[in-house]
């Protein structure tokens, strides 16, 4: 909860322990990275188009290994 990693973000706790951050981002190069930062430990809720882009770019990384 006092992690501030991007200076406009908004968490709210939920009741399940979980926190859902929100913030504005300059594009999906950016939401990516922190994603990817946070591993299994973030979910992307929506939109459904940033869940495909990430699940792509996953794909992409992955057949280098």
């Amino acid at each position: 909860m006092d992690y501030n990693f991007h200076p406009t973000q908004k968490i709210k706790k939920q009741k399940d322990g979980s926190m859902l951050v929100n913030f504005k981002a300059c594009g999906e190069k950016e939401i990516i990275w922190h994603v990817f930062k946070w591993g299994k430990g973030c979910k992307i809720n929506k939109p459904e188009s940033l869940k495909e882009t990430y699940k792509n770019y996953l794909k992409e990384n992955l057949n280098n290994y």
